[in-house]
C-alpha cells in the first residue's frame, strides 16, 4: 500500500511540473490563433559539405528558389500551418530572393554559427514589408552531404515589438531523389517535429 502510495505522489508530482515547465514556457508564447508570415528560407549563412553535386550558379539561381517555393507550388505537403496547428499562417516566400542571390562561395569549409551571429543578423533584417505581428522562417546552415546531414534554424520573430520570439536550431537527415527533393527532405523534416514546437504557442 506505501509502496503505490508513494508511486502516486511521484506521479503527481510529475504530473505539476511538466504543468509548470509547460506554463513557464509558453508564459510570452505566440498565441497558435494570431496571424503570421512565412517568409521562407534564408541562404546567408549556407554551405554545402563535400562534392556540391550541381554548379554553385545553379545551386544559387535555380535551386534556392524552387525551394522557397515548395512551400507554395506543393502547400499540400508544406502545410506549416496545419503541421503547427496555426489557424492563419500566410506565405511570403519571395522574401529572402534578393538576398538569397547574393550568396556565393556555398561550397567551402562551414564554421559553426554563434547564437549571438544569428541575432545580430535577424535584428539587420527589415520586416517592414511584414503586414502580420509575427514572421516566421528558416536560416539555412550545414548542408552535410558526407555527413548526411542538414542544419537549419527556426525564427519566430515579433514584428510589432522587435523581439526574437524562437530562435531553435535543427539538425535533421536529407532525403529524396535528385538534388532538388534530398534537400528539400531535410527542412520539411524540420516541421515534422511537432513536439518540439509544442512550447512556442498557445
Amino acid at each position: 500500500m506505501k509502496r503505490l502510495l508513494y508511486a502516486l505522489v511521484c506521479l503527481l508530482g510529475m504530473t505539476l511540473a511538466a504543468h509548470t515547465a509547460r506554463a513557464q514556457q509558453c508564459s510570452e508564447c505566440v498565441p497558435a490563433d494570431a496571424a503570421i508570415t512565412f517568409l521562407g528560407i534564408d541562404y546567408t549563412f549556407v554551405n554545402f559539405g563535400g562534392t556540391l553535386d550541381q554548379p554553385e550558379d545553379k545551386v544559387i539561381h535555380t535551386y534556392i528558389p524552387a525551394w522557397n517555393e515548395l512551400f507554395v507550388t506543393e502547400s499540400s505537403k508544406y502545410n506549416i500551418g496545419k503541421m503547427y496547428g496555426l489557424s492563419r499562417l500566410s506565405y511570403d516566400v519571395d522574401f529572402f530572393k534578393g538576398s538569397n542571390k547574393k550568396v556565393s562561395d556555398i561550397n567551402g569549409v562551414y564554421k559553426d554559427l554563434p547564437r549571438n551571429t544569428l541575432i545580430t543578423h535577424i535584428n539587420k533584417i527589415s520586416f517592414k514589408g511584414v503586414t502580420t505581428p509575427y514572421a516566421m522562417f528558416l536560416i539555412a546552415g550545414d548542408y552535410n552531404k558526407p555527413a548526411l546531414k542538414a542544419v537549419h534554424y527556426l525564427v519566430i520573430y515579433n514584428v510589432s515589438s522587435g523581439k526574437i520570439e524562437v530562435l531553435e536550431e535543427f539538425t535533421t537527415k536529407p532525403q529524396g531523389f535528385g538534388f532538388r527533393n534530398y534537400w528539400a527532405g531535410s527542412f520539411y523534416a524540420v516541421f515534422k517535429e511537432k513536439k518540439r514546437a509544442a512550447g512556442w504557442f498557445k
